[in-house]
């Protein structure tokens, strides 16, 4: 069976979300651990806001960063489980705008905290490109 070269663009989009998706990762930990250095950029009402999220909402974030990084790392390795990843990725994306969004008491995110219709826009674009390699039987 000849070897399969793996297309330039799977490099391309495979190395852009995984930079994308990292920095996510890198956010999450840093808010997570209240890193004195990274969190000095937020106003106090950012910190309250961030510091405030119920657990299922943490739960549902740290799903949604690390399996978009998975997901960014499967696309690499050409594996069809990346679309899997990105589904999980974005569902949990929605869960937790859903908290903030819907569930926060009517306070909304704190301006800058993040852009949630990237964030979509970004999972659901990961989530289409597998599944379009993959309908059309070329690896990717």
């Amino acid at each position: 069976m000849p070897e399969t070269r793996t297309p330039i663009h799977l490099w391309i989009i495979g190395v852009v979300t995984l930079l994308w998706n990292a920095m996510g990762a890198f956010d999450y930990v840093m808010t997570k651990i209240q890193h004195e250095g990274y969190m000095s950029g937020f106003t106090p009402e950012q910190l309250d806001y961030f510091y405030s999220f119920p657990a299922w909402t943490v739960a549902a974030w740290a799903i949604a960063v690390w399996g978009s990084l998975i997901g960014s790392i499967l696309l690499l390795m050409r594996s069809r489980r990346a679309v899997a990843a990105f589904v999980i990725s974005f569902v949990a994306m929605v869960i937790t705008s859903i908290q903030n969004f819907i569930l926060s008491e009517g306070a909304p995110p704190p301006p800058g905290a993040y852009d949630p219709l990237t964030q979509r826009s970004d999972r659901s674009e990961l989530y289409y490109f597998p599944r379009r390699c993959a309908h059309l039987r070329r690896p990717y």
